[in-house]
């Protein structure tokens, strides 16, 4: 019995260090608003990882990302959270010129999304674009129904 528990162990063991893993960074951020467990970490637009999860620690979360193997980043790259009001959050990386590389499994700190400020001045340029595209759409419903109306007669 304790010798089958025995390989038992040494075969979950090696099992275990069989297992291909990504290389892992955490990140640390102050906010992470949309961003989930399964969002992509991109650099320079190619996806290149994924959110792992996330754990709090003294009022900052830390995010576990996965980055493949090949990719070497930089000391003092930036990872930067993107929000998307279509689509899933994502982490684009942005490398520094820096000559030496991230030991990973490493922490970093980064950048929290921003809520956008928005312009007064653009703010009412939009408001009074989507008030013409209304009155627009008014004066076509009516034009379209006059001339329903008109060709039954």
């Amino acid at each position: 019995m304790a010798v089958s528990r025995f390989f038992i162990f040494v075969a979950t063991i090696y099992l275990a260090s069989c297992q291909h893993r990504e290389p892992t960074v955490t990140v640390r951020y102050e906010k992470v608003g949309n961003l989930r467990k399964g969002d992509k970490v991109t650099l320079h637009g190619v996806v290149v990882g994924e959110v792992l999860g996330f754990h709090i620690v003294q009022n900052v979360i830390l995010t576990d990302l996965a980055v493949q193997e090949n990719i070497k980043l930089p000391i003092g790259s930036r990872f930067i959270i993107r929000q998307s009001l279509l689509d899933a959050a994502s982490i684009s990386i942005e490398p520094s010129s820096q000559t030496r590389f991230l030991a990973l499994p490493d922490t970093v700190f980064g950048e929290s999304y921003k809520e956008p400020v928005l312009d007064s001045a653009k703010q009412k340029k939009v408001q009074a674009a989507f008030h013409k595209m209304g009155e627009g759409l008014a004066e076509l419903v009516q034009a379209l129904s006059k001339d329903t109306i008109d060709s039954g007669k």
